[in-house]
């Protein structure tokens, strides 16, 4: 089947001549037209109009190009054999009705945490996927990230802040997160908080009545946590809260934060990364009174109800971990590297694509030909990998030393397989990008 790239990304398709390009048309058009509806609510929201407010959200939720753009970002994001053609994305405009549960099967499988119990993952198609951008969109507009909020500007921004209070003297720390976030948010509260209507909140931001089964494709061991047992506990787990997996939850959970009734205090420093908080301060005694005050606002945050708790305490020169960085001060100097099970989860992912590669290039059939192609994809997916961690993990000491070794290994195979730097890059796919571990956050 022959395939397009729409923004780099192959989509494949049984179009040709006019209406191949009519699409392509079609999509660029909807792009522009989408742009311009976004930018026009924020003007209303500024300008206190609700009435043109409304009139654009409903644009940007129900119009016919904000969901074709949409059902595009989605599909990208989907694995190269979860992907739709291009043919069903342009028909997802049609085929979504969120005034009703959407009837898409949505597999989910359990996932141990490390502080013991589990988590229920929830694997999307393209017309939940779809809803949900438009959703996350939408959200973008009204959500004004406070001071102390670091979700959307990355891990190392986060820790870059953590940073620079420790250098001014808020040396004693403490670790917090919301126990279960995404399961403790209430249907029923939920709707009244968010700026859209409430048939969207329950079809798409909980899915509250979404079709779930037991993803056969994860092979997850149960071994040593405690797991409900049955089939149902499980299912029912995953209609908690807002679902893990979904590309709207995210917004909507630091949508929530962002009412956090915190004030800055003198002598404290606040960090937030999705549920993890850290709180720095220049005394033993203010950091006591700042968790109990921390304690008590998240309790009161509307949409659910939410328990923050106290992970660890300590201080600079005894040292911490935060979002996977192990911090600490030694001789008077500020020490960051990664966790060693960050260290080892990353030299992990680079093995497992290492050894495909040699199993894919070196056993080969009597003709001594490979499939170039997935070879280079499994080296993309390894660049990737390495540049995302790079990034996630660029306030470490001597970032560039950490991963020397692993970009030695994407260049050896680059020069085995004959490929140049541009075309790995050009390989790279959404889906490939690097997303930190449960253990990198906290959890």
């Amino acid at each position: 089947m022959p395939t397009v790239l729409i923004d780099s990304v192959p989509f494949k398709h049984g179009l040709f001549g006019p209406a191949l390009s009519d699409a392509v048309v079609r999509i660029k058009t909807a792009k522009i037209i989408t742009k311009s509806r976004t930018n026009d609510l924020l003007k209303s929201i500024k300008a206190a109009d609700p009435v043109a407010a409304a009139h654009f959200r409903d644009e940007l939720i129900n119009g016919p190009d904000a969901r074709l753009v949409s059902a595009i970002v989605a599909n990208k994001k989907l694995r190269p054999d979860r992907r739709q053609t291009l043919e069903k994305c342009l028909l997802v405009p049609t085929l979504l009705d969120l005034s009703k549960p959407l009837t898409e099967l949505v597999p989910v499988y359990p996932k141990a945490k490390k502080s013991g119990g589990v988590r229920m993952i929830h694997n999307f198609g393209l017309l939940h996927r779809t809803s949900q951008d438009m959703v996350s969109r939408v959200m973008g507009v009204y959500y004004k990230p406070r001071y102390f909020q670091f979700t959307e500007r990355g891990v190392h921004a986060a820790v870059k802040s953590a940073k620079a209070a420790l250098g001014a003297g808020h040396v004693h720390v403490a670790r917090l997160d919301i126990e279960n976030f995404y399961p403790s948010f209430d249907p029923e509260k939920l709707a009244s908080e968010l700026p859209l209507p409430q048939e969207v909140v329950d079809n798409v931001v909980l899915g509250r009545h979404m079709k779930v089964v037991m993803d056969q494709e994860q092979k997850v061991s149960h071994a040593g946590s405690s797991l409900p047992h049955t089939l149902n506990d499980l299912l029912l787990l995953a209609r908690l809260g807002i679902p893990l997996g979904s590309a709207s939850s995210p917004i909507v959970a630091s949508h929530r934060v962002s009412q956090l009734m915190w004030l800055h205090r003198d002598g404290v420093t606040l960090v937030n990364y999705a549920d993890d908080f850290l709180l720095l301060s220049s005394s033993v005694k203010l950091l006591d009174k700042a968790v109990g005050g921390l304690t008590a606002v998240v309790a009161k945050l509307p949409g659910g109800h939410f328990e923050l708790i106290l992970k660890a305490t300590s201080d600079a020169m005894n040292g911490f971990d935060f979002l996977g960085h192990s911090i600490r001060i030694v001789a008077g100097k500020l020490i960051t590297s990664p966790t060693e099970a960050n260290t080892n989860h990353i030299w992990m992912k680079i093995t497992e694509i290492d050894e495909q590669l040699s199993n894919l290039v070196y056993a080969v059939g009597k003709n001594g030909k490979y499939d170039k192609q997935k070879a280079l994809t499994l080296l993309a997916r390894m660049l990737a990998i390495v540049d995302g961690w790079s990034s996630a993990f660029s306030e470490c000491d001597d970032p560039k030393q950490m991963v020397e070794p692993l970009i030695c290994g994407v260049k050896e195979w680059a020069a085995k397989l004959e490929v140049s730097p541009d075309q790995i890059k050009q390989a790279i796919e959404p889906y490939m990008e690097y997303k930190p571990v449960d253990y990198a956050l906290g959890h």
